[in-house]
């Protein structure tokens, strides 16, 4: 990973996380001061303001390593020229509707035939498993998309309502191990540290992820086309290149390329 920042031109990186933030903690403890000159901004999936998914305020990726998002929050955070929290309270609302489902399969190819399948075994599953049933009832037969909400931020952040705030990660207590706590009010005297999403343009979203799709879709039936050729051009070589070799007379060092062209005739 730092090969590959310290490889870019400095100020145009962006690092995105959509996991725990031990690998970013890991690296910014080791080369912090290079990285934080280098990186023009940190984006992660994880925390949330008041709707967490772990308890009431604790969101998953945060709680599987709070001491690392502790690191990246508090200790580096002032440090990057950018560092963006897109919390469950924006990702919970980008939900697959059955409209967007509809948009997504019509497509028609390997990948939205993926996320299809990917969205209905997601959407079943909330049916199907007692703990988490209750978001089933919430989302009423959808399921909700996070990480992409991440990586649209780097690619479009006028979609989103942010700003920047006070966040500390607790770590010590036994009911809220975990919870990003998001001084929302600005009460809070210490340095504000973190830019954190409130919301995200939903419609605009979908038109993005759908695009993308529709894209690679595109791109990938292309490259399919092409290497078949390739792979039928190929055939057609070696299938020359065999006949010649079993067949080609013993021809003098002057014998002509018209005569070479004839015989392969």
């Amino acid at each position: 990973m730092y090969k590959g920042i310290m490889a870019t031109p400095k100020g145009t990186c962006w690092l995105l996380c959509t996991g725990p933030l031990t690998n970013a903690a890991l690296l910014l403890s080791a080369h912090g001061d290079e990285i934080c000159e280098h990186l023009k901004g940190l984006c992660f999936m994880g925390g949330a303001i008041a709707l967490g998914n772990c308890n009431s305020s604790t969101e998953f990726n945060i709680a599987a390593d709070p001491d690392a998002a502790k690191i990246v929050i508090e200790t580096w955070g002032p440090h990057l020229k950018e560092l963006v929290m897109v919390p469950l309270d924006v990702t919970m609302v980008a939900l697959t509707t059955p409209e967007v489902r509809r948009r997504i399969k019509e497509i028609d190819s390997t990948l939205s035939l993926t996320i299809t399948q990917l969205i209905d075994h997601l959407c079943a599953r909330y049916e199907d498993t007692a703990e988490l049933q209750a978001f089933g009832d919430m989302f009423q037969g959808q399921c909700e998309v996070h990480d992409a909400c991440a990586v649209l931020y780097m690619w479009a952040p006028e979609l989103f309502q942010a700003r920047k705030m006070r966040v500390d990660v607790e770590t010590s207590s036994s009911f809220c191990y975990g919870t990003t706590c998001c001084d929302i009010y600005g009460r809070s005297e210490k340095e504000k540290n973190l830019t954190v999403c409130e919301k995200m343009n939903v419609p605009e979203f979908w038109e993005n992820v759908i695009d993308s799709i529709q894209l690679r879709s595109t791109v990938a039936a292309k490259n399919a086309q092409k290497g078949q050729k390739t792979k039928i051009n190929t055939k057609a070589v070696k299938k020359v290149t065999k006949k010649v070799i079993r067949k080609a007379p013993s021809l003098s060092p002057r014998s002509s390329t018209r005569s070479l062209i004839q015989f392969n005739k």
